[in-house]
C-alpha cells in the first residue's frame, strides 16, 4: 500500500464535529451492510450492548486531508488493562491511500508515548474548558513504520 504525502492524523475532542459526521457515515454504513428485511434497525439491547460512552475514549484520531477535510475516524479508550480501537472508519475516497495505517500509527503511537498515563480520562474536558486539545499529527510516511 502507498502512502499519500497529503494525509496526517490529528488527536481532536471526542466531540469534534468532524469525527461526530464520520461516526454517523461509519453507523450508515454498517446499517446499509447488515440490515435486513426483518431487522431493518439495530434494536434497543443491540444499541445498548454496543453503546461505550464519550467519557470512556481516552483519545479520538482523524485523518485529514491538507485543508482539513477529515477522512477517517477512530478512538482509543481502556478496557481493564488494555486499549482497544472503536469506531473506525475511512470514508471510500481515501481507501487504498494510507489512511487506515495513518490512522493505526497515530493511536499505537499515542499509546506508546505514554499518553495514557500523562492525561486522565477526563483530560479532554479539562483541555476543552482551556482552550487546549493536544494536539497530534503523524504524517503519512509513518504508515510505513511496523505496527
Amino acid at each position: 500500500m502507498t502512502c499519500n504525502d497529503t494525509l496526517h492524523a490529528e488527536v481532536v475532542s471526542f466531540d469534534d464535529p468532524r469525527a461526530a459526521h464520520l461516526r454517523d457515515a461509519l453507523s450508515t454504513e454498517l446499517l446499509a451492510r447488515y440490515a435486513t428485511d426483518e431487522f431493518p434497525h439495530l434494536s434497543p439491547a443491540a444499541r445498548s450492548a454496543l453503546a461505550v460512552p464519550p467519557e470512556e475514549f481516552i483519545a479520538t484520531v482523524l485523518v485529514l486531508t491538507e485543508d482539513g477535510t477529515a477522512m477517517g475516524h477512530a478512538a482509543l479508550r481502556r478496557l481493564g488493562g488494555e486499549f482497544e480501537v472503536k469506531r473506525v472508519i475511512v470514508l471510500p475516497e481515501a481507501r487504498g491511500k494510507g489512511a487506515a495505517s495513518i490512522l493505526m500509527s497515530a493511536l499505537r503511537s499515542w499509546q506508546s508515548k505514554g499518553r495514557q498515563a500523562a492525561y486522565p480520562p477526563d483530560w479532554e474536558q479539562a483541555a476543552r474548558s482551556r482552550g487546549s486539545i493536544p494536539e497530534t499529527r503523524v504524517h503519512a510516511d509513518s504508515c510505513l513504520l511496523a505496527l
